[in-house]
């Protein structure tokens, strides 16, 4: 009979240790998936251009581009829906996030057709609180709104909507003058903090978006 139990106790603790080692699995999967789902919840506006200027000592770096005015917008949601969803339950949530989009739907509908301004200089720094991310854009998962100008969406280079590429981090020090970038960043009286950096590192992206 102890012999019995002491059998059933075991395959117990390994259909458990399996159990547990599935769910961890899960978990990393969805991490995974879900890496890039969202930007920090700093970020109100977003920039594009080419670095003309960058230094790690002083943590600065300038490009020369416009503001773009859609994910500006977007951002500016965002930001928004992260303020007032705090503390709420999950309907409560659905609700706040619906009653938000609604109101910003005719902010969104104006900055999609506006205009870019003419390009000018746009300095970042470090954020003073959090931290900077760096990626290549095409390991961004497909973001619409964030290829949106004037009125229409730019074509997603075909690598970032069907490669399986395994996202990673850049380091400030792996960007260069010259290199087209997007900045997602918290706009300022004094300083711009830049929350996001994303490379754009292909062709197809530089011939869609030259500097003017």
């Amino acid at each position: 009979m102890i012999t019995k139990a002491l059998a059933f106790a075991g395959l117990a603790l390994m259909v458990f240790t399996s159990a547990g080692l599935f769910a961890a699995d899960e978990v990393v999967d969805k991490s995974s998936e879900k890496m890039h789902a969202r930007f920090d919840s700093h970020i109100d506006a977003w920039a594009e251009g080419t670095v003309t200027m960058m230094n790690a000592e002083s943590k600065k770096l300038t490009i020369k581009g416009q503001k773009l005015p859609y994910a500006t917008a977007h951002a500016q949601m965002k930001k928004e829906i992260h303020a007032k969803i705090q503390g709420l339950d999950e309907a409560q949530r659905d609700a706040k996030i619906a009653e938000i989009k609604t109101a910003w739907a005719s902010k969104l509908d104006k900055a999609k057709n506006e205009d870019l301004a003419a390009a000018a200089d746009f300095t970042f720094a470090f954020p003073a609180n959090g931290s900077l991310t760096i990626h290549e854009s095409r390991d961004v998962p497909d973001m619409a709104w964030m290829h949106m100008r004037k009125g229409e969406e730019q074509p997603i280079p075909a690598s970032a909507r069907d490669e399986k590429r395994e996202a990673r981090n850049l380091a400030f020090s792996d960007l260069k003058i010259g290199d087209r970038v997007m900045i997602g960043y918290d706009s300022g009286v004094l300083t711009n903090d830049m929350y996001t950096i994303l490379r754009e590192s292909e062709p197809a992206d530089k011939a869609a978006h030259p500097a003017r």
